[in-house]
């Protein structure tokens, strides 16, 4: 990751301004330029990502620094008007994570040791609504061969 973007992106974030940003999707393989609005920094456990508002997707998005393309300076512009509420960053959700459903009693003791919690009880884990998702992938919960899996998500009162 690029010191030069980031300081570029934390400057336009503190500044609550728009910045123009070249940006790779894995999803389409495009390098297009767009205009975001950066709001926060977030860790994952495994990269640092930029949750902004999107021009182009009309939503926050989450975006990772290193697939910007560094430019000895950005484009920055006044915002047009307030960014709306971001929703899934200011929501809580509880997730309910237990042994995977296909192991043994004796497996499933183990993972519940491994894990620390009780016999017939669950790992509760809290979060911003946002963040849910990289829980879910850090934690391999949607994998048929992890030893854990999601049992449920209720949201919670902020």
């Amino acid at each position: 990751m690029d010191p030069t973007v980031v300081a570029q992106l934390y400057r336009a974030m503190n500044g609550e301004r728009d910045i123009q940003i070249t940006y790779t999707s894995m999803t389409s393989g495009l390098s297009d330029p767009q205009w975001i609005s950066p709001v926060h920094f977030h860790f994952d456990g495994e990269a640092i990502y930029l949750r902004a508002w999107s021009y182009n997707h009309e939503a926050y998005r989450d975006y990772l620094p290193i697939r910007i393309a560094k430019q000895i300076e950005m484009i920055t512009r006044e915002r047009p008007a307030p960014l709306p509420f971001d929703t899934d960053w200011n929501s809580f959700v509880r997730l309910w994570i237990c042994p995977r459903s296909g192991l043994s009693d004796a497996q499933a003791r183990v993972v519940r040791r491994e894990y620390g919690f009780q016999e017939k009880t669950h790992i509760a884990v809290n979060t911003r609504k946002a963040l849910a998702f990289y829980v879910i992938r850090r934690w391999r919960l949607d994998d048929e061969k992890a030893r854990l899996e999601l049992d449920r998500m209720e949201e919670l009162d902020a």
